[in-house]
C-alpha cells in the first residue's frame, strides 16, 4: 500500500485550524506549515530556556485506543501524527504519550514483549489485530510511534513526554481473564510469586507487588530502554492507573520502598541526561490527596522534599473532578521548582442512570477557573479523548482553546459540581463494590438525618459574583441541590450558604419527569446571597422528615451554575 501525501494532509488540517482559532503562536504555525518530513531525522529536544516554561495544558494520550485501533491495517504515518497535528491552534503545550503497561509494548523493545509477537502473532479480537498489526507496520516502515510522535511534537514547538503506567490492570479484569489476556506479558506469566495476591476477589491481586526487587528492576530496565532510545523532554510515572502496589495490609508501611524506587528513576534520568547533554524532568501522576498516597505506599511529600520530581499531577480515579485539593501540594512545593498540575479527567462520564454523558464546556471552564484561582502552574487532561471523535472535533478543540488561559474563561458560563462516589463504583468496581482508594472521603452522596447542625458540603469556585453583578455582566446564578425523595408536603428543611439561610421563596422543588418524584431543589441566587471566590459552605438542615415515611432522603448533588450576559 502506498503512503498518501502526508504533507498535503497536514496543510489541509492547518488551513482548517487557522480558520478555527488564532490562539497558537506564529512560530509553531510556521513550523507546522513548513514541515517537509515526518520521522526522517531525529529532532533535537527543546532549548533549556523553552523547557522551563510552564505548559498551559498537558495532554495525556492513550497508547492504543485512539492511536491504532480506529485505523484499518495498514495505517498511515499521517494517521499517527494526527495525534499531534490535531492540537494546532490550541493551548496544549506538552504532549504525553502513554507507553502502556510496560509488560507488553506498542513499539520496538527488548525488555517487554512486542504486542505483535504475543501469542505467536495471533489475536483473539479485532481490536487486538488492529493494534498489533498497525504497530508492526509502522515499526517495519521506520515509523516507531514514540520516535515519530516525538519528532513531530518538537517540529511544532510542543514538549514531548513518555509515560509509563506503573500497574495498569486492564488485563486483570478483562473478559478473557488475566491468564489469557493479550497484555499480561511473559514476565508476569513467569513470575506469579511477584503478584499482590491475597484472599480477595478484587482484581488488584493480579498486579505486581513492588516489594520485590525484581519487579522494580524490570520497571527500571524498561524506563532506561525508552529514555536511551527516544529523544524526550521528560518522563512520567503514572501511579493512578491503577493505584495498587503493595498488599493492602502492608501498603502504608512500604512508603520507603517506593521512594527508593523513585530515587532510582531520578538517578537513571540524570545519568542518561548527562550522556545526552540534556535535562530529563520526572513528572508523576499521584492520588488527589497526600493521605491517599500514603495509604497506597506513595510518600509524595518526600519526593517533593528530596527534589526527585519536577512536576506533580494530583488526580482523581476515572472521574471528572474539580475537587483536587491542590493547596496541600502547593504548600509542599512553595519555594521549590516543583510544579503542580491538577488533573481533569474524562470528556464524558457514566453516573447513576446516565450513560456517557458529555461534559459541556461550562464544566471544564468551572474546573479550570477553580484551579487557576488557586494559582496552579497549569492543567492536565487525562482520558479527554475517551469515546470521542478522532482527530478531535471542533467542540472538543474549543475546550483546549479556552481553559489554558484564565482571562479567556473569566466571564464565561461555569457549571461547578461535587463529584459523586457512585460513578467509579458503577463503572469499574460493580462486581467487587470496592472503591479506588480506601479512606478517600466524598462529600456526596450522604443520607440526610435530622441532626440539628445538618449536613455541610464545600464547593470551591473561581468566580467573583459580586463584581460581575456590579459590572452588569451577571445573567443568572443557580444553586442546585439534589435530594431524591424529598417530600415538600411533609418535610421541613433549611439551606444555608456560608451561614446565611436562603429564603424558601427562592427555592423551587417540583417533580422530575424522569424520576417521577421530586429530585432537585433549584435556588435562584441571582440577587443573592452570593457565593464567594474560594470555599463556600452549603449546609442542608432537615428539621423534620414526613412522619409517615421511614427512610430519609439522600443528598446526592451540589451544583452551582453561573451564567453571564
Amino acid at each position: 500500500m502506498t503512503e498518501p501525501d502526508v504533507n498535503s494532509s497536514r496543510r489541509g488540517f492547518l488551513k482548517s485550524s487557522l480558520g478555527a482559532s488564532t490562539a497558537m503562536g506564529a512560530g509553531a504555525l510556521i513550523a507546522l506549515a513548513a514541515d517537509e518530513s515526518t520521522a526522517a531525522g531525529d529532532v533535537p529536544p527543546r532549548a533549556p530556556s523553552d523547557a522551563k516554561k510552564s505548559p498551559r495544558i498537558i495532554y495525556n494520550d492513550d497508547g492504543d485506543s485512539v492511536v491504532t485501533i480506529p485505523h484499518q491495517v495498514p495505517m498511515t504515518v499521517h494517521q499517527l501524527t494526527d495525534l499531534i497535528d490535531q492540537f494546532a491552534g490550541t493551548q496544549v503545550d506538552r504532549y504525553v504519550y502513554c507507553l502502556g503497561n510496560g509488560r507488553v509494548a506498542h513499539h520496538e523493545t527488548r525488555v517487554a514483549d512486542p504486542y505483535w509477537d504475543v501469542k505467536g502473532g495471533k489475536y483473539e479480537k479485532h481490536t487486538q489485530f488492529r493494534l498489533g498489526e498497525n504497530v508492526r507496520h509502522l515499526v517495519q516502515s521506520g515509523f516507531d510511534p514514540p520516535a515519530t510522535l516525538g519528532n513531530r511534537a518538537r517540529e511544532v514547538g510542543m514538549e514531548f513526554y513518555l509515560c509509563l503506567r506503573m500497574n495498569d490492570a486492564h488485563f486483570a479484569y478483562s473478559k478473557e481473564g488475566p491468564e489469557n489476556a493479550h497484555t499480561a506479558g511473559s514476565f508476569w506469566h513467569k513470575h506469579p510469586e511477584f503478584r499482590l495476591g491475597g484472599n480477595t476477589p478484587h482484581y488488584s491481586r493480579h498486579l505486581f507487588d513492588y516489594s520485590h526487587a525484581q519487579v522494580r528492576e524490570f520497571r527500571l530496565a524498561y524506563i532506561e530502554e525508552c529514555c536511551r532510545k527516544y529523544t524526550i523532554d521528560g518522563f512520567e510515572l503514572d501511579f493512578m492507573r491503577h493505584p495498587f502496589y503493595f498488599p493492602p495490609n502492608q501498603a502504608s508501611t512500604k512508603n520507603g520502598v517506593m521512594t527508593e524506587f523513585v530515587r532510582s528513576v531520578r538517578k537513571l534520568l540524570d545519568t542518561i541526561g548527562k550522556e545526552k547533554g540534556v535535562a530529563i524532568p520526572l513528572q508523576v501522576i499521584v492520588p488527589r490527596t497526600l493521605k491517599a498516597g500514603l495509604q497506597a505506599g506513595l510518600d509524595v511529600a518526600s519526593w517533593i522534599q528530596e527534589r526527585l520530581v519536577s512536576a506533580i499531577v494530583p488526580k482523581h480515579f476515572i472521574q471528572f473532578n474539580m475537587e483536587v485539593p491542590v493547596e496541600q501540594f502547593q504548600t509542599l512545593t512553595e519555594g521549590t521548582a516543583v510544579q503542580v498540575y491538577p488533573c481533569i479527567e474524562q470528556r464524558g462520564h457514566a453516573g447513576a442512570g446516565e450513560d456517557w454523558i458529555l461534559h459541556p464546556d461550562a464544566k471544564f471552564r468551572a474546573a479550570a477557573s477553580r484551579y487557576w484561582s488557586a494559582k496552579v502552574d497549569g492543567l492536565y487532561l487525562y482520558n479527554y479523548f475517551n469515546h470521542r471523535p478522532h482527530p478531535l472535533c471542533q467542540a472538543d478543540r474549543q475546550v483546549l482553546q479556552e481553559i489554558g488561559d484564565p482571562a479567556l474563561i473569566h466571564r464565561r458560563d461555569k457549571h461547578y459540581f461535587l463529584a459523586s462516589a457512585e460513578t467509579e463504583v458503577r463503572r469499574h468496581f460493580l462486581l467487587t463494590g470496592t472503591t479506588d482508594l480506601a479512606g478517600e472521603d466524598r462529600q456526596v452522596p450522604q443520607p440526610l438525618d435530622t441532626q440539628p447542625n445538618g449536613h455541610a458540603t464545600t464547593l470551591i469556585i473561581g468566580d467573583d459574583i459580586v463584581s460581575a453583578r456590579q459590572q452588569g455582566l451577571l445573567k443568572r446564578v443557580t444553586l442546585r441541590i439534589g435530594v431524591p425523595g424529598i417530600l415538600p408536603e411533609g418535610d421541613r428543611w433549611d439551606i444555608q450558604l456560608n451561614g446565611q439561610v436562603i429564603p424558601h421563596d427562592q427555592q423551587l422543588c417540583v417533580a422530575d419527569p424522569v424520576a417521577f418524584s421530586e429530585r432537585w431543589i433549584d435556588i435562584d441566587l441571582t440577587d443573592g446571597p452570593d457565593p464567594t471566590p474560594g470555599k463556600n459552605e452549603i449546609r442542608f438542615i432537615l428539621h423534620q422528615r414526613h412522619p409517615l415515611v421511614r427512610l430519609p432522603p439522600d443528598l446526592t448533588n451540589v451544583e452551582l451554575l453561573v451564567e453571564y450576559n
